[in-house]
């Protein structure tokens, strides 16, 4: 497992025990000792059970000498040893041995806590199990007395389990999600990655190579005696379950009509996996090269196939993604800046008046485009989504798949002048046409909704500025030069939706 720091391991854990054991009332006794500041919280080294052993008898001293208005209950923590949750339960009975041989059974007890907690007679991914699934391995130490004393004050104590039973599966995959407790990622190390392959039958070979992504995590795996697999793992509380088996369900229809995407593949009868507090999913290995966009035959190709995407995604609607339009990529992400004082105090003003142009130019836009057909889309479909060989094309992530309209799958294929964006969207459509009818009036909105990706995007970089990967890979943001010249690019933008259409009919 990759090292932790003891505060990153404590802070994780006392999230969990927040949000989770208090803030689902998992256990009404830890409110108690929580807020008075009466839990010790101990980041072991060890690294073989020998080692934690000799901790785990420190810590038994510890509390028994300690007097309980300083220290009623022990988590100790263990990162890097007993990561297996069957070499873990087997150690139980060592510890309880150990407190037998110091005299302290009676006295003492441990209850048990792993991020592979599992209930017997129960499957790995049962949602129940997921009330005792602690960040990492954890022996929590406890008072006998203290617990006959809180038993007392609460006589349906027997039935706390049942209750927590219930309370699991009203919250489901979802709610356990929602709680952000894997947020940015510090969970997920490649033993999670691996266990959690091998958790739904992948015989995983042990290579592993984390891939260009950002809003996933996203893995080529190698598999015994097979081809790699792509496993994504979902960032937590961004979809929702139902969400993302909505995506998968659109991709199928294409893959059934024989449109080059790339499914999630189904194993034990689902397409979307759930281990450790993470969501995730498996796809087939594809190459290719990025698309010759200067070439008029690769245009009109891509054409041909965004056609017949749309053909499919006009069909019925999306239940459970959103739609894009100016509350959800413009009003919403400008709030968001605003509100957590991202823009500089001394451009601040700036920032507010020439955002809020820019949002009137998009609704003006939007106005002359009038009431155009909204359906489901890729969503995200710039170059590099699309694979090409030999063969041709394939397009793949469907994760920012939403409702809108059709020309937001085609505007980023077009780059250049303006006389060459107009040749570039001829013959996008001359293939596009043959399988989907375009609303020419939709070409109001290509700026339109340039804009909107623009304000957008800074929003989105806002949000994961917590997760290290993005301080790393986007040094420049949150800078005053990158404020700057997002006030000079929308300042353009204005001036870009002034501008009549690629043509007119």
């Amino acid at each position: 497992m990759a090292t932790v720091t003891n505060e990153e391991a404590i802070s994780a854990t006392k999230l969990w025990l927040e949000k989770a054991v208090i803030g689902l009332n998992l256990c009404p006794f830890a409110k108690g000792v929580h807020v008075k500041g009466q839990i010790r919280y101990v980041v072991s080294a060890a690294q073989t059970p020998e080692e934690l052993l000799i901790y785990v008898m420190k810590e038994f001293e510890v509390l028994a000498e300690a007097s309980r208005d300083k220290i009623d209950t022990i988590l100790l923590i263990h990162p890097q040893v007993l990561t297996d949750f069957l070499d873990y339960n087997d150690f139980l009975e060592v510890v309880d041995e150990a407190l037998e041989e110091v005299d302290l059974a009676g006295e003492l007890q441990v209850a048990s806590m792993h991020p592979q907690y599992q209930f017997a007679e129960t499957e790995l991914d049962d949602i129940t199990n997921f009330t005792n699934r602690s960040p990492y391995p954890t022996l929590h130490i406890l008072r006998e007395e203290s617990i006959d004393e809180a038993v007392a004050v609460f006589p349906e104590a027997e039935q706390i389990f049942e209750k927590n039973i219930e309370t699991m599966r009203k919250l489901g995959y979802d709610g356990w999600d929602a709680l952000g407790l894997a947020e940015n990622y510090a969970d997920l190390t490649p033993d999670c990655v691996l266990n959690a392959l091998e958790s739904i039958g992948l015989r995983c070979d042990g290579r592993l190579l984390a891939l260009n992504s950002y809003e996933n995590r996203v893995y080529q795996v190698g598999v015994e005696d097979d081809k790699p697999l792509v496993a994504k793992f979902y960032r937590p509380a961004r979809w929702s379950d139902a969400a993302i088996l909505e995506e998968h369900a659109f991709v199928k229809e294409l893959v059934e009509r024989e449109i080059p995407v790339v499914p999630a593949s189904t194993i034990a009868g689902t397409t979307l996996h759930h281990f450790d507090g993470f969501r995730f999913s498996v796809f087939a290995k594809y190459g290719g090269r990025a698309p010759e966009l200067e070439n008029r035959d690769t245009l009109e190709w891509l054409g041909r196939f965004l056609g017949r995407i749309h053909a499919v995604g006009a069909t019925k609607d999306f239940q459970h993604r959103p739609t894009l339009n100016i509350d959800t990529f413009g009003i919403e992400p400008r709030d968001f800046l605003l509100a957590n004082n991202f823009i500089p105090a001394d451009i601040d003003a700036a920032y507010r008046s020439v955002v809020q142009q820019a949002l009137d130019g998009v609704r003006h836009c939007f106005d002359r485009a009038g009431d155009v057909k909204q359906l489901r889309l890729h969503g995200d479909c710039h170059a590099g989504n699309v694979l090409w060989t030999d063969e041709g094309p394939h397009f793949v992530d469907f994760d920012d798949s939403r409702m809108g309209p059709a020309v937001q799958d085609l505007w980023m294929l077009l780059s250049g002048e303006r006389e060459d964006r107009v040749r570039q969207m001829g013959d996008v459509l001359a293939g596009y046409e043959d399988f989907c009818e375009f609303d020419a009036r939709e070409l109001h909105l290509i700026e339109a909704l340039r804009t909107l990706r623009l304000i957008h995007y800074s929003a989105w970089l806002a949000r994961r500025w917590d997760d290290i990967a993005f301080k790393q890979a986007f040094p420049w943001f949150n800078t005053q030069i990158y404020w700057q010249n997002r006030i000079l690019e929308l300042r353009e933008q204005i001036a870009l939706m002034e501008e009549p259409p690629l043509w007119q009919q």
